[in-house]
């Protein structure tokens, strides 16, 4: 730290009282005072203005320094709460929708009519995704925009969306589960993937699907 200010100009300042009473002060003081190239003795060394101002110096950095780490964090604070708005509270009321007639028709045809994993969690996709497009986009993101462009994009997203997450799930859930049963297994898979689903379907609606509307 003395190091840093060796051959450049220092202000002389008083202490007002900061010694004592500003334990960042105190501390980063304490610590100039003890170096082997000061060596000084509180109120006892014709040098004590300059271990003040250098104290004084290297407090006002470490403010500084903080405050631009604080205002870095309330920026990216700010670029991820824009995301968490009355728009993702109307996506969560439509993704209770989704789920209880998808997700619904999911679980009931792989565990009572013993369909596989992958036709079950399609059949959540399919009906889901058509009631997902209609809600979201009348009411969620109250978007006007009538083409065929738009629709691709819908189903793009949704089909990415799906392979990414249940694709995702059931390897993972069998690595983390591998001494449970296959079935058992493949019920968290699908509950994995339905959350990561939601996740990615909101971001791929809002940044890609819908993303003119919530410009204006």
């Amino acid at each position: 730290m003395v190091d840093t200010y060796i051959g450049k100009n220092v202000i002389i300042v008083k202490e007002d009282g900061l010694y004592g009473t500003d334990p960042l002060y105190t501390t980063i003081f304490n610590h100039i005072a003890g170096h082997e190239l000061v060596n000084y003795k509180r109120d006892n060394s014709k040098d004590r203005g300059e271990v003040y101002s250098l104290a004084y110096a290297e407090m006002t950095k470490h403010k500084y320094e903080r405050i631009i780490i604080l205002g870095k964090k309330h920026f990216m604070m700010k670029k991820i709460l824009k995301f968490f708005d009355i728009t993702t509270i109307k996506f969560l009321v439509v993704g209770v929708i989704n789920t209880v007639v998808g997700t619904g028709l999911m679980f009931v045809l792989y565990n009572f009519f013993s369909v596989s994993y992958w036709v079950s969690s399609a059949a959540n996709y399919i009906v889901g995704s058509v009631v997902s497009y209609f809600l979201n986009k009348y009411f969620t993101f109250q978007n006007k925009e009538k083409s065929a462009k738009q629709i691709i994009c819908f189903i793009l997203n949704i089909t990415l969306c799906y392979f990414l997450a249940y694709g995702a799930a059931k390897p993972f859930v069998i690595f983390v589960l591998s001494d449970v049963n296959e079935k058992i297994q493949e019920n968290i898979a699908m509950l994995v993937g339905m959350c990561l689903f939601v996740v990615l379907n909101y971001l791929g609606q809002r940044l890609f699907v819908f993303r003119n509307n919530m410009k204006k």
